[in-house]
């Protein structure tokens, strides 16, 4: 920003203060270099692809992005292999806008393959990182971010893996306003609008997503991942 000067004269003395030009915090950096969501709930293993849960299954979470705009060239995520020898999937991120209150429709998403057969190239817990997102423009608004992992023969021994990140508790019911009202819970309960898993099974993210047919009755489908967006350099 311009330099500001501002003068005050009293009784034929000026008081003059100057302000040095900048974009202000972080030593006047023009625009926001990361954006993470859900950055406290890197705490534990938050659920695994398995053939019977979630395997192609996409996974939906809902974030406001409060900032300057922002081009997340780089979307990183942490995963880590529960076992096996072999690493044989393709898995695939996007990112989504809303249409109106009751649908949200695919912004980008970037895909990737791995086949890798040296367990030593995936073991222990890993940062996975998609580049593919700098023609992407966020501004300040809702959106929602997800993930689907697909493996080749959909089975566990070959995409056995965990996100990082928590799991949302399962609730065994509600207690709603009046007088002893409760209720167990259902399949399109969602603690937060958005937050859960496709309700059908996807080799890859649909391009566009109904709220009715995000499932969130139950922990494996309501999960808040580790997710941080950088900027593109």
């Amino acid at each position: 920003g311009p330099n500001i000067t501002l003068s005050q004269s009293i009784n034929a003395s000026t008081a003059t203060l100057s302000i040095s030009g900048g974009a202000g915090g972080g030593g006047g950096q023009a625009a926001r270099s990361f954006f993470a969501i859900c950055e406290s709930a890197f705490l534990a293993s938050d659920h695994a692809w398995t053939d019977a849960a979630v395997s192609k299954k996409p996974v939906f979470v809902p974030f406001w992005y409060d900032g300057d705009s922002l081009n997340p060239n780089t979307i990183e995520f942490y995963l880590t292999r529960i076992g096996g020898t072999s690493l044989l999937l393709t898995h695939e991120v996007g990112l989504y806008t809303f249409v109106d209150s009751t649908q949200i429709s695919l912004l980008a998403s970037a895909t990737q393959a791995i086949s890798l057969t040296t367990s030593a190239q995936f073991s222990g817990l890993r940062a996975v990182q998609f580049t593919e997102f700098s023609s992407v423009t966020l501004t300040q608004g809702m959106y929602v971010w997800a993930y689907v992992l697909s493996p080749s023969n959909n089975s566990t021994a070959v995409g056995n893996m965990a996100m990082w990140g928590v799991t949302m508790a399962n609730p065994a019911g509600y207690i709603f306003s009046g007088t002893n009202s409760t209720g167990v819970t259902a399949t399109q309960s969602h603690h937060y609008p958005y937050n859960g898993m496709y309700s059908a099974t996807s080799d890859v993210l649909p391009s566009s997503v109904h709220r009715t047919q995000i499932s969130g009755g139950n922990p494996t489908q309501r999960v808040l991942p580790y997710v941080a967006m950088k900027q593109a350099s």
